[in-house]
């Protein structure tokens, strides 16, 4: 029988099925007990998570190294969080368990995030989420650890995906993992990914379709699964098995490896991280810089603006971690898909057309220059950090906020706090009026950044969200491609850097054409790091000339593709 999911963390993997609840208690069954009795109850049990992650932590920094086990760090925060544990004080004081306390608190985190829109956002609900039945468990008395003795190749076979599941993989017997439900972004897959662990998610009913026990194979790129194949197909299943392992072994050498084209010419292949740790991943697989850290990861899951002092700490972790590599962090990118309830937005009937990113920060300069001068000052030890600004449709955008910048400065030094005073400030070019306007905005800014999400959504009027119009999104489109070379020209006639932190970064083919347009600065998911620069190994300036030539020719999407499959 062959099914197929949604390939989550790619890789091949054979072995026997083995299915795993992640059970949750019922929650009605619960009897309360006095307000002083549940208080204490929840406090055991808190000092009893705090315990369980550290265990985890200790657990997860052997097995991949401190940035990783950073994952249960930031839930042991997310615990003792003064808000968090102000609300659950309080519910058990109005006469809540501390199982419903904790649950309906945390169900708060869980649907704030689980709602934005945007995918990468969403599945952040997934820690919460975690941390909410890990605790209700503990509270349960219930075992949370994934502890099997395992003797053989296994398929894991989940309802869900979580971080501690993640955590607890024997990765000597298990070979690859299929779950119901699981964040396609969330921490659990990031550490599968690390382990290089194949997942594959989304597939409904598969602990009950799958039999316990049959062998299972698994493309955790295609998200194919076959259960029992045959003979004949369980060898073409060992071929790529052996196939992946051997190129997983040439990827990984590219870790060490400079970021040079066949012809000599240099790349700088850099990561997008959403998150201190993810910085941390970003210096352990060699990538050589951050092109793009989305600060509105600081803002989600909170009742208030994070505090001055809390970006500042963010940030400069961030510096730090990257051990003077290049940092270039962007502004608050909020509204659209990334709403937050605290900020009190406006609803609209066309938010990705409205009130976000630069225009909200130019109405509320006091919370835009808390972010501001909190970038400034993290950049004062290695002089690393570059200040970016989504959303840009016009010159005074930029020059409004090069003003508050000044304002920053200024107020920086009458207090005697050091600051990074030649930082680099730069903006995203992913509106179309930016690419129109791309040569006054060059003369500016120090640097563009080309985010091929949202150009190529507004170049063509089509919501890449809209699965009734995925036909026509696509980067490949003559449209956007001409917008992308127009951006590119003007910053090279200006003398600025250019660089592509979109997912397009890391197709084959853009980075092909890119190289004939002289654009060698990428940024990619961490996941692609490797695979980018192993791919710019194989790219010329001569040869992407030549094909950038016949692309520009083209007039429809599908002259584009077959002109670039033939590459």
């Amino acid at each position: 029988m062959k099914v197929k999911g949604v390939g989550a963390s790619a890789g091949i993997g054979i072995g026997k099925a083995l299915k795993y609840h992640t059970l949750t208690p019922d929650l009605s069954s619960i009897v309360t007990e006095t307000p002083e009795q549940e208080l204490a109850r929840f406090e055991k049990g808190s000092v009893k998570f705090v315990e369980e992650m550290r265990r985890l932590y200790a657990k997860t920094e052997k097995k991949l190294g401190k940035e990783h086990a950073a994952i249960f760090d930031s839930q042991i925060m997310l615990l003792r969080d003064v808000e968090l544990q102000e609300k659950i004080r309080d519910a058990i004081a109005a006469g809540s368990s501390a199982s419903q306390a904790v649950y309906d608190v945390t169900q708060y985190y869980v649907q704030t995030l689980g709602q934005v829109e945007n995918p990468l956002i969403r599945q952040r609900a997934a820690d919460a989420l975690d941390l909410q039945n890990r605790m209700i468990k503990i509270l349960f008395g219930m075992q949370d650890t994934l502890n099997l003795q395992l003797t053989q190749p296994t398929i894991l076979i989940l309802d869900e995906l979580t971080p501690s599941v993640a955590a607890n993989l024997d990765t000597t017997w298990i070979r690859g993992i299929v779950a119901e439900k699981g964040g396609f972004h969330g921490h659990a897959l990031i550490l599968a990914r690390q382990m290089a662990m194949p997942v594959i998610l989304g597939l409904e009913d598969a602990m009950m379709v799958l039999t316990e026990g049959s062998l299972v194979a698994i493309d955790g790129i295609s998200g194919e699964l076959e259960d029992d194949p045959q003979e004949e197909s369980y060898q073409e299943w060992k071929e790529k098995e052996r196939d992946w392992i051997r190129h997983q072994q040439l990827l990984a050498s590219f870790k060490t490896k400079k970021s040079v084209g066949k012809d000599g010419r240099a790349y700088k292949i850099m990561a997008n991280i959403n998150n201190v740790e993810e910085a941390g991943m970003a210096a352990e697989i060699g990538a050589d810089g951050v092109g793009l850290f989305r600060t509105e990861f600081l803002f989600l899951g909170k009742s208030k603006i994070p505090t001055e002092e809390e970006q500042f700490q963010a940030y400069r972790q961030v510096s730090e971690l990257m051990k003077g590599k290049p940092v270039t962090i962007r502004t608050l990118d909020v509204g659209g898909d990334k709403p937050i309830s605290y900020l009190h937005l406006p609803n609209e009937a066309n938010p990705y057309l409205g009130y976000r990113a630069i225009r909200y920060g130019l109405e509320h300069p006091g919370e835009f220059k808390i972010q501001l001068r909190a970038i400034l000052r993290a950049g004062a030890e290695h002089q690393n950090l570059s200040i970016m600004i989504p959303f840009i449709t016009s010159v005074e955008e930029v020059m409004r906020t090069k003003q508050l910048l000044e304002e920053c400065k200024c107020e920086l030094d009458q207090q005697g706090i050091p600051y990074e005073k030649d930082y680099r400030f730069g903006i995203m070019i992913e509106t179309p009026a930016a690419a129109l306007m791309a040569k006054e905005l060059a003369k500016e800014v120090d640097f563009f950044s080309i985010g091929t999400n949202d150009l190529t959504q507004y170049v063509l009027s089509c919501d890449r969200s809209n699965t009734n119009v995925a036909g026509i999104y696509s980067v490949f489109q003559p449209a956007v491609l001409r917008a992308i070379k127009m951006t590119i020209e003007a910053a090279i006639q200006e003398g600025i850097e250019i660089s592509m932190c979109g997912e397009a970064a890391a197709s084959a083919p853009m980075i092909a054409v890119l190289a004939g347009w002289n654009l060698t600065n990428l940024s990619v998911g961490l996941n692609s790091v490797w695979y980018v620069r192993e791919r710019v190994t194989n790219v010329s300036k001569e040869e992407g000339i030549a094909l950038a030539d016949k692309v520009m020719q083209a007039v429809t999407r599908e002259e584009v593709m077959k002109i670039v499959k033939q590459k």
